[in-house]
Order: C-alpha cells, then structure tokens, then sequence
C-alpha cells in the first residue's frame, strides 16, 4: 500500500499461514521500499490479509482476528471493536470523505463503522 499523501511511505503484509506461521507481518518504509521495518508491534498472533492507510499516520488492518488500528503508523495496535465482530477480515476500504471503514469478513457478511 503506498500513501498517497506522503512521497515515499509504503506498507506490505505478508502472510506464511501456507507455511504453518500464524505471526503477523505488516513492514513499513519511509524511503520508497529501499529500507523496511517491522511494525507489527503489538498485533496479536494471526494471519494479516489487507492494509489500508487512514488519516495522519493512522493504519487499520484486518487479520484472522478482526480489525486493529495503529494511531501511529505501527508498533502499537489496538481491536477496531466498535460494531465489528471478532472473525476473520478477508479486505478492509477506507472511506476518507465520510471517515467511515468498511470491512468484508468471512462468513459474516460487510460492516461498516466510523473512524476518526
């Protein structure tokens, strides 16, 4: 995922869920993609499937065990809790005109909820 409005900043998740990992992998750079951190931080052990880019340097991304936010770019998440369920998240879209998140899950049908 590359920031629109920040030349230079990108995300990518990987999953090794085929290979029997349940960790997260969500890196992040701020130099096009030639250097890489890890920001997973404090997500908790399940599979990442997508990541979107919100307002400032607010990420969401949806995993095996719902959706997290990160305020701060990475290393700190926390559950997106608020009217959306605890199972698995196949694809998150940020909606910036009207702050809201929509997310599919598996099973479970669309939710969408409101975000800062």
């Amino acid at each position: 995922m590359v920031d629109s409005a920040r030349a230079g900043r990108v995300y990518v998740t990987l999953s090794a869920y085929r290979s029997g990992s349940d960790r997260p992998y969500v890196l992040g750079s701020l130099d096009g993609g030639r250097h890489f951190v890890d920001v997973s931080g404090t997500l908790p052990r399940a599979p990442v499937n997508d990541l979107v880019i919100g307002r400032g340097l607010t990420l969401y991304v949806a995993t095996d065990q719902g959706v997290f936010v990160s305020p701060t770019g990475g290393a700190i998440w926390l559950r997106q809790g608020r009217g959306l369920p605890m199972v698995p998240v196949d694809d998150i879209e940020y909606d910036a005109t009207h702050q809201r998140l929509v997310a599919g899950t598996f099973g479970r049908g669309i939710y969408q909820v409101r975000v800062g």
